[in-house]
């Protein structure tokens, strides 16, 4: 019998396999974000992924840091270089 925490962790595995493939057979991806401020005020951004279907990538939460252009420029430049800018 599996735990229940051994059966989340396969499937995080199987849908993060799943999200990589449609990532990696895209021709071309754009790069989107959005921002949002959870219970404890802590503002997060979202990156998203168009395939052209639409893939949550990753999640920044900025703490202490502002969330300006410079710091919004680099964390999307860092999703860029990981998806490979020439699809970009």
């Amino acid at each position: 019998m599996h735990s229940a925490s051994h059966c989340l962790k396969k499937e995080v595995q199987e849908v993060e396999k799943a999200q990589t493939d449609k990532i990696e057979k895209a021709v071309c991806v754009s790069v989107m974000l959005d921002g949002w401020t959870n219970r404890k005020n802590d503002g997060i951004v979202n990156f998203e992924l168009g395939t052209p279907e639409i893939i949550f990538f990753d999640a920044d939460e900025p703490g202490d840091s502002k969330e300006d252009a410079n710091y919004l420029f680099n964390d999307i430049d860092k999703v860029i270089m990981k998806v490979g800018a020439e699809r970009v």
